[in-house]
């Protein structure tokens, strides 16, 4: 029996169990690729079988076997799967060695088979509006940001797992972010120049500079980068230009090797703002006037238009611009077009401000319109001449004739006379506010240190412009009461004379001062004695009185007919006579 078995196996081991067949595989590194093993069984009994792959085999690859042990049937061909992951790329033979078991007659076989394996790297592209593999930012300012977009494409027909990253050491340039597009809207991400947007000044904070994002076959990545100028005085250079140069590296996850190297090129500058010629004030009229601004800096600059007023209602300017925003490029002049329409009696200051739209870096120019000299002199008076014949105290009336607050300077140039006003200084002068259209009195007080006449002039200056002004001429003469009643009962300045019947009535005066005096009389009968006025006569009704003299009024009346007409039972004032008197240089200036 045991010489039969032994027969049996001998006869089994020269014939051939099974045949192997294997496929050519074309893959691509990092992505599993299936192997399909074909073993047809030539015998007529149940094998078991499992596959081994000869040592030594490479680190860089990933093999993934069926569970063993595999049955194959009689006389039947069965296919087996494995899975092989690259991570380089190769083309080779992967020997292998199937072993089968025959358990019916507890025998082995062994069979060596080779798969052919072809793995490469996928290609990748990245495009963008700069050109192939790289992506240009356009000069911008310092410390402000800038997206700029590209995309990832690849004839792969598989997916891809892919990894995008930025060295540390490149803090610029960071990924925004990841998104996967149809190959259709390559284009248009390609066109859209508008994608390049500038974000103004940033904020610190940490950028990603690593990304992981999946290609799918027939799709496309598109990637937003963020390039953040420094500040260039840090960095501790003195250029007014710099470059800045990063990569972002394209690898699939889980392999070392770089598929794409995407260049990144950002350039820092500055724009500076200069008018030509410089001003130093800028006055306007209703006429257009022109400022050139030129950019003497290195990149594109736009500046922001505005007004500030020093003067004037919030909100309403007397100044028009023909631009709210100006855009200028390296080396070039723009014009900026200035007008006035504001009231050109009033002088209106401001201040045109250009602000740099992307820093807020601001350049200011100093501008007016209008004028402070008035047309007129914009306080009226009451009196242009003011004259006192005894000491006293008058006041001018003065009003503002325009819609605007003003001040005026009031001063007084002569002897005798001064303001009584709270605040007048030490050499005469007072200021005086007044509001728009107001009236306000202004006292001035003749105080003569002499009985000669004084004269005197009261300045009104305008206080924004010296050369509008107005004189107040006044004269004044010290009276002091020289002449008196002589001889007669007098209360104050009154006299009380009785008319005797018949007789004419005298009035005695008595010029006690110094200086010759004048004197000028009238009378004015009651209404009762009114009839004998044209018959009455009133002498030594003007006279110039030496200096301590005398002087008589005499009032002849015609008695007969005011006796006749009288009626002796009501006793009734016959006249009053009132004299003016005076120094006499008052009665010659008059």
């Amino acid at each position: 029996m045991l010489n039969r078995k032994r027969f049996t196996q001998e006869g089994l081991a020269k014939e051939q169990w099974a045949e192997i067949t294997t496929s050519h595989v074309e893959g691509f590194v990092g992505v599993s690729v299936a192997v399909s093993i074909s073993v047809k069984t030539l015998t007529d009994s149940w094998l078991t079988a499992r596959f081994e792959f000869d040592d030594p085999v490479s680190r860089d690859l990933t093999i993934e076997l069926p569970r063993f042990p595999l049955l194959l049937s009689p006389r039947k061909t069965e296919n087996f799967t494995i899975y092989v992951t690259s991570n380089i790329e190769m083309d080779t033979y992967l020997p292998f060695t199937l072993y089968l078991k025959d358990s019916s007659i507890d025998g082995d076989a062994e069979y060596k088979g080779n798969v052919d394996v072809n793995f490469k790297l996928p290609e990748i592209q990245a495009l963008s509006c700069d050109g192939v593999n790289k992506v240009t930012f356009p000069p911008i300012q310092e410390k402000s940001s800038l997206t700029k977009h590209f995309v990832l494409i690849s004839d792969c027909p598989v997916d891809l797992q892919l990894e995008l990253s930025i060295p540390m050491g490149e803090s610029m340039f960071v990924i925004k972010s990841v998104q996967e597009i149809k190959k259709n809207d390559v284009s248009k991400v390609l066109m859209d120049r508008s994608g390049c947007v500038e974000e103004g000044p940033v904020k610190n904070k940490k950028g990603i500079n690593k990304q992981l994002c999946r290609l799918s076959s027939g799709n496309a990545i598109k990637v937003a980068i963020t390039f953040t100028s420094p500040k260039l005085s840090e960095l501790e250079m003195n250029d007014q230009m710099a470059t800045f140069n990063g990569t972002l590296s394209v690898a699939m996850i889980g392999i070392n090797t770089v598929l794409k190297a995407v260049s990144l090129i950002g350039s820092v500058g500055s724009a500076s703002l200069a008018v030509q010629p410089p001003v130093g004030k800028l006055l306007l009229s209703n006429e257009p006037t022109i400022l050139n601004l030129c950019n003497t800096g290195t990149i594109t600059g736009v500046w922001a238009v505005k007004f500030r007023c020093k003067i004037g209602t919030e909100g309403q300017f007397p100044f028009k611009v023909s631009a709210n925003k100006v855009e200028i490029h390296p080396g070039s002049v723009n014009q900026l077009k200035l007008v006035y329409f504001g009231p050109h009696d009033t002088l209106n200051e401001g201040t045109l401000i250009l602000e740099e739209t992307s820093n807020g870096n601001i350049a200011t120019i100093e501008i007016a319109g209008g004028s402070d000299r008035p047309k007129s002199f914009p306080i009226k008076t009451n009196y242009n001449n003011m004259s006192w014949v005894r000491a006293g105290r008058k006041e001018l009336s003065l009003k503002n004739s325009t819609n605007q607050r003003i001040q005026i300077r009031c001063q007084i140039m002569g002897d005798g006379f001064m303001l009584d006003s709270p605040g007048v200084e030490s050499r005469g002068t007072y200021v005086l506010s007044f509001g728009p259209c107001e009236c306000r009195p202004l006292p001035v007080v003749f105080a003569p240190n002499s009985c000669l006449p004084h004269a005197a002039a009261l300045h009104l200056v305008f206080d924004k412009n010296s050369d509008y002004s107005r004189k107040i001429k006044l004269h004044g003469c010290a009276s002091n009461d020289s002449v008196r009643w002589s001889g007669l009962m007098t209360y104050g300045d009154t006299a009380l004379v009785r008319a005797v019947s018949r007789s004419n009535i005298e009035l005695k005066l008595f010029n006690k001062s110094s200086g010759p005096a004048f004197l000028s009389a009238r009378v004015h009968f009651n209404l009762q004695y009114r009839f004998i006025s044209a018959d009455a006569e009133l002498v030594g009704q003007r006279r110039v009185m030496g200096r301590r003299s005398q002087h008589t009024v005499v009032l002849r009346v015609p008695w007969p007919k005011l006796e006749r007409r009288a009626r002796s039972s009501d006793v009734t004032a016959l006249a009053t006579v009132t004299i003016l008197t005076g120094p006499e240089f008052t009665r010659r200036r008059i």
